[in-house]
């Protein structure tokens, strides 16, 4: 049976799925643009969508809603990352067609971790965009489109935000879950070093208490 190689399946995807949901988040956007171009608008609300994004990765502020797992869990962010990249329906097709398991690794925390970054920022950028073509859409009375680009926001934008926020959470309990296992094994490799260590320290305690 022919084997791909894993990274390629997860790469094309993971990519066809991105491309599949921007199509369909973008679609109402050029509509709203379309219908009256204002080329200055138009500028004007990609720089200011890029400046207030800048300034606010700039400040240090984190858009984290909350810090515990269950709070994006009952509002359903589990739910819709399964449509995402990275998703638990993309891992399982890898599997199938031959890849592998995809798997938390202690070297990869930082990696992981920039990607979320790079998310979070993009998404920011749309969000704040098709808030502004949303605000063109009202101001030339083109209200179909600007309930079209409003539900976009929200799908493509605004749940990814918090898809990266949950995953944040998620990546700092295996960081916390490796730092454990790694100090565990670490105490398991010094009582093996010296394995009578924990006998002395009886002993002595012992000895003191007879005295």
């Amino acid at each position: 049976m022919l084997q791909l190689n894993p990274k390629i399946i997860t790469v094309a995807l993971n990519q066809g799925l991105n491309l599949i949901w921007t199509l369909l988040a973008f679609t109402p956007i050029i509509l709203v643009w379309h219908l009256k171009l204002n080329l200055t608008s138009l500028l004007v609300s990609i720089l200011l969508s890029l400046l207030i994004a800048g300034l606010i990765k700039q400040s240090g502020i984190k858009l984290q809603l909350s810090h515990k797992r269950k709070f994006y869990e009952k509002i359903g962010v589990r739910e819709f990352q399964k449509f995402t990249q990275d998703s638990y329906y993309i891992k399982r097709l890898i599997e199938k067609t031959g890849g592998q398991k995809l798997c938390f690794r202690r070297n990869l925390y930082l990696n992981q971790l920039k990607k979320i970054q790079m998310y979070e920022q993009y998404h920011l950028v749309c969000l704040l965009f098709f808030s502004f073509s949303a605000f063109i859409g009202i101001y030339n009375h083109d209200f179909i489109y600007t309930v079209l680009a409003v539900s976009a926001n929200i799908v493509y934008n605004v749940i990814p935000l918090l898809i990266q926020q949950y995953n944040r959470i998620r990546l700092s309990e295996c960081a916390e879950i490796s730092k454990m296992i790694n100090h565990i094994q670490k105490y398991e490799n010094t009582e093996n070093d010296n394995p009578t260590s924990i006998h002395v320290v009886t002993v002595s305690h012992e000895n003191k208490h007879g005295r």
